[in-house]
C-alpha cells in the first residue's frame, strides 16, 4: 500500500477544507486583536476576551498563536504592511516628482492613522511597552522604513553621494522625526488636521530636497 493510502483523510466540514477553516479562525482572532488591542490596549485585554471577541474557544486561540503577545505581533505586522502598501501605491502615481511624492507619502501615512485609530494605537502606543521581542520587531520595522527612504533618496537625488553627507543617517533621522510626530499626534487625540501635520513634516523633508536639488 502506498504512502498516500496510509495517510488519514482530512475531512471537510460543510464543504470547507480543514486548512480553510483554520485560516478562517486565524482571521477571526486577527480581527478581534485589531479591535480589542486597538481600542483597549494590549495590557487591558486577556486571552479569554480575545476568544470572546472572535467567538472561538481558547483551544483555537492556541492553534494559531503561542500567546497574547504573538497575536499582537501578528496584528502589528499586518497593520504595518497594509499602511506601507497604501503609501507605496500612492507614491507610484507621482513618480518621479520628489516634492509631490514626499507630500503624498506623508499625507497617506497620517491619513491612514487618522482613519483607523485602532491601527494608530497598535503602531505607536503599546508596542514599546510589551517585551524586548516586540521592541525589536518595532525596531526592525523602523529600520525597514529607513532603508526604503534611503533607496528613495539615492534614486531621486544622485548628488547626495557627492554632498559629503551620509544618506543613511539622514534617512534614519527623517523616519525618526515622522514617527515621533505621529506618536505625539496620536497621544494628543489627533488634535491637528491631517493637512497641518503633513505640512509641518514636509518642512523637515524640504530642507533635504532643497539641498540636493539646488545648483552646486
Amino acid at each position: 500500500m502506498d504512502d498516500v493510502a496510509d495517510k488519514p483523510k482530512r475531512r471537510t466540514f460543510k464543504g470547507i477544507a480543514p486548512e480553510a477553516r483554520q485560516r478562517e479562525r486565524y482571521e477571526r482572532f486577527m480581527e478581534a486583536g485589531l479591535e480589542l488591542f486597538g481600542t483597549r490596549g494590549y495590557h487591558g485585554v486577556t486571552v479569554r476576551e480575545l476568544c470572546a471577541g472572535a467567538k472561538l474557544t481558547e483551544r483555537y486561540f492556541y492553534e494559531s498563536f503561542k500567546d497574547r503577545e504573538a497575536l499582537f505581533g501578528a496584528v502589528y505586522q499586518r497593520q504595518v504592511e497594509l499602511l506601507r502598501a497604501r503609501v507605496l501605491q500612492n507614491l507610484q502615481r507621482h513618480m518621479p516628482d520628489a516634492q509631490a511624492m514626499t507630500r503624498v507619502g506623508l499625507e497617506t501615512f497620517f491619513q491612514g492613522l487618522r482613519e483607523d485609530p485602532r491601527c494608530a494605537r497598535i503602531l505607536f502606543v503599546d508596542v514599546l511597552s510589551i517585551s524586548p521581542a516586540m521592541t525589536e520587531q518595532s525596531r526592525q520595522v523602523t529600520s525597514g522604513l529607513s532603508g526604503f527612504l534611503l533607496q528613495f533618496t539615492q534614486t531621486l537625488y544622485p548628488r547626495v553621494q557627492a554632498s559629503g553627507l551620509d544618506p543613511s543617517i539622514i534617512a534614519t533621522g527623517l523616519v525618526g522625526a515622522c514617527i515621533n510626530v505621529a506618536m505625539h499626534w496620536v497621544y494628543g487625540g489627533f488634535a491637528e488636521p491631517v493637512e497641518a501635520v503633513r505640512d509641518n513634516c514636509y518642512a523637515i523633508f524640504e530642507g533635504m530636497i532643497l539641498t540636493w536639488t539646488s545648483p552646486a
